[in-house]
């Protein structure tokens, strides 16, 4: 059987709506999520009550904090929200548990996504800690809009500045400020809820590329 296979037919099947919560902080978890389709963002809420993304887990992706809580029985340590409308089928924790020591497809899965977990969060500490800003927001929308490209029409992405500012660790008012920088030079045009990308030559080099 494959990975797909084992853990769907281990799991009961779900659907859960964008916006809905998969994990709140603290919470223990109980299932262990499969995502079959739909993407889950991973969130960290700091005292301030500002939040920001620490990454996503995409269908076919095991979450790096789920895993992990899930195999040491740990408080999940974030906020985990549906971004886009999700099927998954959610393996108990017991169960999940006898897998990873029984079966080796689900033991390299789940080792693959805390080393993809670990890897991604020094990504972002050190693209937060050493990137300036608008290099920043230029290689997210570039990333953003080229993964949700369909091929037709011009590069965009959905989103609002809030979204984008979570994804980027920083203030809202900062992404309004550069947006409306990038667009006055030319780099993209705003939109409610929606940017799209105009001189994508300019953006890489703004990111610090050279394209």
């Amino acid at each position: 059987m494959t990975l797909d296979e084992i853990l769907r037919s281990a799991g009961r099947r779900t659907t859960l709506p964008c916006g809905a919560t998969v994990f709140r902080e603290g919470q223990t978890c109980e299932h262990l999520p499969w995502l079959e389709r739909g993407r889950v963002r991973i969130l960290r809420t700091a005292a301030s009550g500002r939040e920001g993304a620490l990454y996503s887990v995409a269908a076919g992706d095991l979450c790096a904090f789920a895993t992990a809580c899930t195999l040491h029985d740990l408080p999940y340590p974030g906020l985990a929200v549906v971004a886009e409308d999700v099927d998954a089928f959610l393996v108990p924790a017991a169960v999940f548990r006898q897998l990873v020591a029984s079966n080796e497809a689900v033991r390299t899965a789940a080792l693959a996504s805390l080393a993809r977990g670990l890897v991604g969060l020094v990504g972002l500490f050190e693209a937060t800690v050493f990137r300036a800003a608008d290099e920043r927001l230029a290689a997210y929308l570039l990333e953003q809009a080229r993964t949700s490209h369909a091929g037709n029409g011009p590069m965009a992405l959905e989103a609002t500045h809030d979204w984008i500012a979570a994804d980027l660790w920083t203030a809202r008012e900062v992404v309004s400020r550069l947006l409306k920088r990038f667009e006055r030079e030319g780099l993209v045009t705003t939109e409610r809820g929606r940017v799209v990308l105009g001189d994508r030559t300019a953006l890489e080099r703004r990111a610090g590329r050279n394209p």
